[in-house]
């Protein structure tokens, strides 16, 4: 827990910074995408527990790693740790059977870790 406090506060202490050198704009489009990338995954995810889909819809879940992917592009020079969890976040929709749900926690991977990370970075513009 104090690991996790130390890592946020580092994220919006480097976030700080990086807004203070006008680059309001990047982070913009950082935090859009990050937006979509959650949003996306949560739709899947609601379509998936709701029985709508059979077995696995590769076709969304690439479009849902590409999301991750441009995410952490986005987020690289505003802040890699981020950018790192984004990166993680396609490894679990490229291999999904190789990250079970306790890991996925522990290694602060889920979409509301990640929905936080977002209010800080919009709550910065």
């Amino acid at each position: 827990m104090i690991f996790e406090i130390a890592a946020v506060v580092t994220i919006v202490e480097g976030l700080r910074s990086y807004l203070s050198s006008n680059n309001k704009e990047q982070v913009g489009a950082a935090a859009k995408q990050l937006n979509e990338s959650i949003t996306l995954t949560r739709l899947y995810l609601r379509d998936k527990n709701a029985g709508k889909l059979e077995g696995v819809d590769q076709e969304r879940a690439d479009e849902i790693s590409v999301a991750w992917t441009n995410a952490a592009f986005l987020l690289g020079p505003i802040n890699p740790d981020l950018a790192e969890i984004c990166m993680r976040k396609v490894l679990l929709w490229n291999y999904p059977d190789n990250q079970p749900r306790d890991v996925i926690i522990e290694e602060g991977l889920t979409l509301v870790r990640l929905q936080e990370e977002l209010k800080n970075l919009t709550s910065m513009q």
